[in-house]
């Protein structure tokens, strides 16, 4: 209800007049629903608002609002005039109108954007659909690949019956010359694309022979790696609120079994077998491990789980500490370790240097007054 972040009654028939008016209230509830703060919902209703205020100067009706209206909006930003709309804290108003946008569009209150699929896209999308019924490949890979496939078959074509092994190799020969890193990753999936093709009965099965094989740069450099004083020095060095809570605990599983961190990511409530001191990790095409859980991580996701306030319909142990609380992914894990890293290997003397100057410009970076 407004009710509940609007005190003045005046204020809150204005903003029920206006053009967003009738959608306010289940907006917030939702909003509400998800844990967001008091400060955060009446952020995101006055954008709303603000949205409806641009729209009615412009004599734009509110069920004709899509993504290229969103980016007009955002972009009148640095010249907005509109009357009774706030004209502060921008920061993260697109993505506050952009969220409004979706509570539209799931209610039906606007046109949903109507995607028509090129046989390029078709071709892919059941390519992936296979890979993940059949052989379990992980969305994130399967990701990967589909970049490398729509640039594949936008080279050499949508009819896989009219593939030849010198198309097949003069696309890779040319991916190779341009992007030489990544050509190991495009072999691969262009292997695996034309097995799939195979399969299904689509193509020649002598095709996947056609793909060069490309040397991996793995080995040209040995990887660095930590020793067991540095390892402890990062966990040791995690501090006691909830993000250093969740973050020891996932550096524990990370250095204590090994796991990568999609492993660690897809961990839930569910996989953690406290009596037997166990944990389950679901590796590569879902194989099913059971693994010992170490005394200190199984204390360290219990701290965190403990000191954890999100309410959600989530299983997934770790999530993130701002609202909408949802589980992390990969790219968190390993930013979260890099942050660590940086934090515990700078020498003492860049500490003492730079220390006094970030105190004294804490107040500037976080926009108030020293």
């Amino acid at each position: 209800m407004l009710d509940d972040y609007f005190q003045t009654p005046s204020r809150i028939r204005v903003l029920r007049a206006g053009p967003c008016g009738a959608f306010l209230e289940g907006f917030s509830d939702q909003l509400a629903a998800a844990e967001f703060s008091a400060k955060c919902v009446r952020s995101y209703v006055l954008d709303a608002v603000h949205l409806g205020v641009w729209l009615q100067r412009r004599r734009i009706p509110l069920r004709e609002v899509d993504d290229a209206l969103i980016e007009r909006f955002v972009a009148h930003f640095v010249e907005c005039r509109c009357t009774g709309a706030r004209h502060a804290g921008y920061r993260r108003a697109a993505f506050r109108v952009r969220e409004f946008l979706r509570y539209l569009r799931r209610i039906d209150a606007v046109h949903s954007p109507r995607h028509r699929s090129t046989p390029v896209e078709r071709l892919v999308e059941a390519y992936c659909e296979w890979m993940h019924k059949r052989r379990g490949v992980l969305a994130t890979t399967l990701r990967r690949q589909q970049r490398h496939l729509t640039e594949f078959i936008a080279a050499v074509g949508v009819r896989p019956r009219r593939y030849t092994a010198a198309r097949i190799r003069a696309f890779i020969l040319t991916y190779v010359r341009e992007r030489e890193p990544s050509a190991h990753n495009v072999t691969q999936s262009v292997r695996s694309f034309l097995r799939y093709l195979v399969a299904e009965g689509r193509c020649g099965a002598e095709l996947p022979a056609a793909v060069l094989r490309v040397p991996s740069p793995r080995l040209a450099a040995l990887p660095m790696y930590l020793g067991p004083d540095q390892i402890e020095k990062m966990i040791s060095g995690c501090n006691s609120n909830l993000v250093g809570l969740r973050d020891r605990a996932m550096l524990l599983l990370l250095a204590r079994l090994g796991l990568r961190p999609s492993d660690v990511v897809r961990v839930t409530l569910d996989d953690l077998d406290w009596r037997r001191g166990r944990i389950r990790v679901f590796g590569k095409s879902r194989r099913e491990a059971w693994l010992p859980l170490p005394q200190d991580a199984g204390n360290a996701i219990l701290t965190y789980l403990d000191q954890r306030r999100a309410v959600t319909d989530h299983h997934h142990i770790f999530l993130g500490i701002y609202a909408p609380f949802g589980p992390l992914d990969a790219r968190t894990v390993t930013g979260r370790v890099k942050v660590i890293m940086r934090r515990r290997h700078r020498p003492a003397w860049w500490r003492r240097l730079c220390a006094p100057a970030f105190a004294r410009d804490a107040p500037a970076r976080r926009g108030r007054k020293p």
